[in-house]
């Protein structure tokens, strides 16, 4: 036949060049062939064959990203994400640059009690871990009368009730942004994003367990691989020994700062080289750990950043008000400002997204009583608001939307904050050098 024959002429060489790594898959291979009992004058040439063979097979494996022992080979900075049924948000999110440098096509799904839970694509640097993905079902998962927002809200749950684990290391409930977008009611994508704060070896074999999706309980395991080699990598993570701070590292992903154990429950304002309020958030893992913390700044810029402890945050018996109309802009304390960067009006529920300009701690969703949101036609009773982080904007957004549905978010025209005072303890103001 001719592919032996072509296979007889390759092994005839004198030498045959072999991708580094692959000698030792191949022994591994052979060692679980059978041994040849009988003689054989051609043995050697059948081995060379059979090693021939083998790394074909190898070579096959990984320049497809075929299932070798459950795991799957993903090489960053190649595919593409689908992304067109996906909202305009989404589209817009997975478009950025920074994103599609750090990109993976992985298409992978598992399946469990009719649940297929499938992994689009993934990112990794030193600092953040983002996971694309779609969770699709065979009969309608939704409950009798439940808004799609009550459905949005059980399924941001589903890596809490899970685990990750990279290169070995468990990460059970870390700081986490996990974004569900419906495409029908079987049929949801979402971004899910995990802070690492970790150096990263070129491969890194990440694995995905989760337990409860749509409360449902099973089994969804994934198991990849990933190939870092295809991309260069414009996270800095710098370790620092000093009072508060263990760690630093900027990314073009998201900047986390990682705080000793002991000041997660203190509040403190950052500020960059030239004293700008960057807005951030803190996450606390519980006792004996350390606590992470995300916060908005050029990466590509940022040399170092300020870290000071606040006294005291006072609230006034004040209030301002906000119009829902793009690029106002309101003063919630001393150093907090927010600007409407844009709004999304639905009749069920209204989005918010606020530009940071300023932020030294302030709670943000602090407002007026029964009169946060203000609206002709909005039931103050039922109201229920959302808050999360568009990282990839730098973004904070408001979600609210009515339980019972007995408002119309249409008529939203603005919200109402609680005034505050926020001290701060300059004397103990600690910098860090970021690079």
């Amino acid at each position: 036949m001719k592919m032996d024959d072509d296979i007889k002429k390759i092994t005839n060489l004198e030498s045959i060049e072999i991708p580094q790594g692959y000698e030792e898959r191949i022994d591994q291979l052979l060692e679980k062939l059978p041994e040849q009992t009988t003689h054989n004058p051609n043995r050697k040439t059948g081995f060379k064959i059979l090693k021939m063979a083998a790394m074909i097979v190898l070579t096959i494996i990984v320049s497809t990203g075929t299932v070798v022992a459950g795991v799957i080979l993903i090489n960053l900075g190649r595919g593409k994400l689908d992304i067109s049924q996906g909202t305009k948000k989404f589209q817009k999110m997975v478009n950025l640059k920074e994103i599609k440098k750090n990109n993976g096509q992985v298409n992978v799904s598992t399946k469990c009690k009719d649940i297929v839970f499938k992994v689009d694509n993934i990112g990794i640097d030193q600092g953040n871990l983002i996971i694309y993905y779609t969770i699709q079902t065979k009969t309608k998962r939704r409950l009798p009368g439940e808004a799609w927002e009550s459905t949005r809200s059980r399924l941001n749950q589903i890596f809490s009730n899970g685990l990750i684990t990279i290169d070995g290391e468990e990460y059970e409930n870390m700081p986490v942004s996990n974004e569900i977008y419906q495409v029908n009611s079987k049929k949801v994508r979402g971004v899910f994003r995990q802070s690492i704060s970790r150096h990263l070896k070129q491969r890194v074999t990440v694995d995905l367990e989760i337990k409860n999706i749509w409360d449902i309980n099973g089994t969804w395991d994934i198991h990849l691989l990933v190939n870092r080699e295809g991309i260069t990598d414009e996270s800095i993570r710098k370790n620092h020994h000093q009072n508060v701070i263990e760690s630093t590292v900027l990314s073009p992903l998201g900047n986390i700062l990682e705080i000793k154990n002991g000041y997660k429950n203190r509040q403190f304002v950052l500020q960059d080289e030239k004293g700008r309020y960057l807005f951030y958030k803190v996450d606390s893992l519980g006792e004996n750990l350390n606590s992470y913390c995300n916060f908005f700044a050029d990466a590509k810029k940022l040399k170092s950043l300020k870290l000071t402890p606040t006294k005291d945050v006072e609230t006034k018996d004040q209030f301002v008000s906000l119009k829902l109309t793009k690029n106002e802009v309101v003063s919630i304390s001393n150093h907090t400002k927010l600007q409407i960067h844009h709004v999304v009006k639905r009749k069920h529920r209204v989005r918010v997204y606020l530009n940071p300009l300023s932020y030294d701690g302030a709670d943000y969703t602090d407002g007026k009583e029964n009169e946060f949101l203000k609206g002709s036609h909005i039931n103050q009773e039922n109201i229920e608001l959302d808050d999360w982080i568009d990282y990839e904007n730098n973004l904070i957004v408001l979600e609210f939307h009515d339980r019972k549905q007995t408002s119309d978010f249409r008529t939203a025209s603005e919200l109402t904050f609680v005034k505050q005072q926020v001290k701060l303890q300059k004397d103990k103001t600690e910098t860090v050098q970021c690079r």
